[in-house]
């Protein structure tokens, strides 16, 4: 039985940890407990186990329930895959003392934002799985780039123009999308929510852009929703001091996973997933000019093509399976 600890699940909204949680959990069935905090939203029959943590104060205190209320409930033979690191720093020596292998996979902000893993805790865990070579740079250890265990489907891309699945604070940077958009003459829809929407819809005003805000949606909802547009952007920036890069862009894979080509930043992670990564993405006249010679019927394929030989549950399960056998 592979353990795996996370927080919030199932995800109420598209994209992060939970999301990829989801996912890897359905690969991994019937043979994987979920440990989660405690939610409102619980998944009918998902195939697999799903405990819940309580306690309060999770952003300081979520070490401590996990060596309280997951460790227990680990048997001798069993494995267990934490999701970020400050999930496992507690628990993982009572781990070690009773020879269960752990590992331990990294996603963004747990590597490019606050204090670095302690050491020894990285050290002994059967595998460390960055979800991308990006982020697997920053741990200077060996280390494993996790796939995304997404599903290529079928070519659902169109004519609707382009589309932004994001955050929407300063690091995603939504307004270059925006000034891009309006550089090419197309609509572009903006899914998702945060501090610096109204800024945003007051650029779509003032501009007179063709954008549509659709805010927080149910991840169903996105999926449906990535499904007839041109092309998915993701075209996020770092703080002045180079932390806070993106660790991969979750939504270009989705958006692949579909057919719909994508278009990213020279950020973090994005480049890895990208197909066309943007020369300056502070420039919308040589973006758009860019996207115009790129863009054609071809590139569905090729984001089919990618998703299928990259990522995908069986080969994310594989992985986890192999690092967590003894």
């Amino acid at each position: 039985m592979i353990h795996l600890v996370t927080l919030d699940f199932p995800p109420d909204f598209d994209g992060g940890i939970a999301s990829w949680a989801l996912d890897l959990a359905r690969a991994l069935a019937p043979d994987v407990t979920v440990h989660a905090k405690r939610t409102d939203r619980m998944l009918l029959d998902p195939g697999f186990r799903v405990h819940r943590m309580r306690g309060r104060s999770w952003a300081s205190m979520q070490g401590s329930w996990v060596l309280a209320q997951v460790v227990p409930k680990v048997a001798a033979t069993d494995a267990v895959l934490f999701a970020t690191w400050s999930l496992a720093h507690l628990a993982a020596p009572m781990l070690r003392m009773r020879g269960i292998p752990y590992a331990i996979a990294f996603h963004g902000s747990d590597l490019t934002r606050g204090a670095a893993p302690p050491a020894r805790l990285l050290d002994h865990a059967a595998a460390l799985f960055p979800v991308s070579g990006f982020l697997g740079g920053l741990l200077s250890r060996e280390h494993t780039v996790l796939p995304m265990p997404i599903e290529a489907t079928t070519d659902r891309s169109g004519d609707r123009g382009l589309l932004v699945v994001a955050r929407l604070n300063a690091l995603k940077a939504v307004h270059r999308d925006l000034a891009i958009a309006q550089e090419l003459g197309c609509p572009i829809t903006v899914v998702g929510d945060g501090p610096v929407r109204q800024e945003l819809e007051a650029q779509v005003a003032l501009w007179g852009i063709d954008a549509t805000f659709t805010g927080r949606l149910a991840r169903d909802a996105v999926l449906a929703e990535l499904e007839g547009h041109t092309a998915a952007l993701l075209t996020p920036t770092t703080d002045a001091n180079g932390s806070g890069a993106e660790g991969l862009g979750l939504s270009l894979l989705e958006a692949m996973s579909r057919g719909v080509p994508s278009i990213g930043s020279a950020t973090g992670g994005v480049p890895e997933v990208a197909q066309l990564v943007l020369g300056d993405a502070d420039d919308p006249a040589r973006s758009a000019a860019e996207i115009r010679a790129w863009l054609g019927p071809e590139r569905s394929a090729e984001a089919l093509e990618f998703v299928r030989s990259n990522h995908g549950p069986e080969r994310a399960a594989a992985l986890v399976r192999e690092a967590l056998s003894r």
